[in-house]
């Protein structure tokens, strides 16, 4: 999977996901300062899936009216690297059990 992750969210949920061999790109490392209005025009562009707890993109996302490959909200208490990373593995397992496969 393509993953674009918000400064937010933090580098170390990026690597989480990095070293489960996913493609990833961490705003935090390597785009620091970036406007939200250049996060949206890269991960539209780049065909990224965003993760991010800012809530706010997700509205700048539906007004764009562009598809997308998607947008995870991460919020979750307690707000710590752990757990996001164990928030974000329960809901991809989730997710890889109700794919349905069509041939």
């Amino acid at each position: 999977m393509r993953f674009l992750v918000d400064k937010c969210v933090g580098s170390t949920v990026a690597l989480g996901l990095k070293n489960q061999n996913n493609e990833m790109f961490s705003v935090f490392d390597d785009w620091l300062g970036a406007s939200d209005f250049g996060i949206i025009e890269k991960y539209h562009s780049e065909k990224y899936i965003l993760i991010t707890s800012f809530k706010d993109f997700g509205e700048m996302v539906f007004r764009s009216q562009k598809v997308h490959s998607g947008i995870i909200l991460l919020r979750c208490e307690p707000h710590t690297f752990q757990k996001r990373i164990e928030v974000l593995k329960n809901c991809w397992a989730i997710f890889l059990k109700s794919q349905v496969i069509i041939l």
